[in-house]
């Protein structure tokens, strides 16, 4: 296979985390070929990218997920406690079995078309999805979990504990008048 193009290869459209890449490695002037695994590829040195196998997933990047069992994910929603427990943001479908998950830190896939500065939050009406508009039904959890720094290029993913939103305090006159003295 020597000299031969990159764009004369054909594309492998379905890469496995097990799947080797060539590397230089040039230290001081000495190339040296190297191959290194696409989970080490995508793997940071804090572990903010975890590879990720679980049969048949169906997530795409910027699915937000939380963990649903024993090593497997399920697209997140702010409509409950139970589902909004954040865990990562997809970063690459690897393939049909395989994921890249980001936990924190900068993103460049599957970022909203959205202004830079806008504050992210797990939608509570669309599993999985994030969205601008901040959840304010009772029951549902606020949870903000990127900033986009350039519309639909990239956004920091950071990990925060949702608030469950709760009912809004009513007044009780009768306890007004005490407080007040007014009978």
């Amino acid at each position: 296979m020597a000299d031969t193009k990159i764009t004369a290869l054909t594309e492998d459209t379905a890469p496995l985390t097990t799947d080797l890449v060539m590397t230089v490695d040039d230290p001081g002037g000495s190339p040296v070929n190297k191959k290194v695994t696409i989970a080490n590829l995508l793997r940071t040195k804090a572990d903010a990218i975890i590879a990720v196998t679980q049969a048949s997933h169906g997530f795409v990047a910027g699915d937000v997920l939380y963990c649903s069992g024993a090593n497997t994910y399920a697209k997140a929603n702010a409509d409950a406690a139970a589902t909004s427990d954040v865990v990562g943001v997809v970063a690459v479908n690897v393939g049909v079995n395989d994921f890249t998950l980001c936990t924190s830190g900068k993103m460049t896939t599957g970022v909203p078309a959205v202004a830079a500065g806008s504050v992210l939050f797990l939608s509570d009406t669309t599993a999985g999805a994030l969205t601008t508009t901040e959840p304010t039904d009772v029951g549902h959890i606020s949870l903000p979990i990127a900033i986009v720094t350039e519309n639909a290029v990239s956004m920091i993913v950071y990990s925060w504990r949702g608030m469950e939103i709760g009912a809004a305090a009513t007044r009780d006159t009768d306890v007004d008048a005490l407080i007040l003295g007014v009978f």
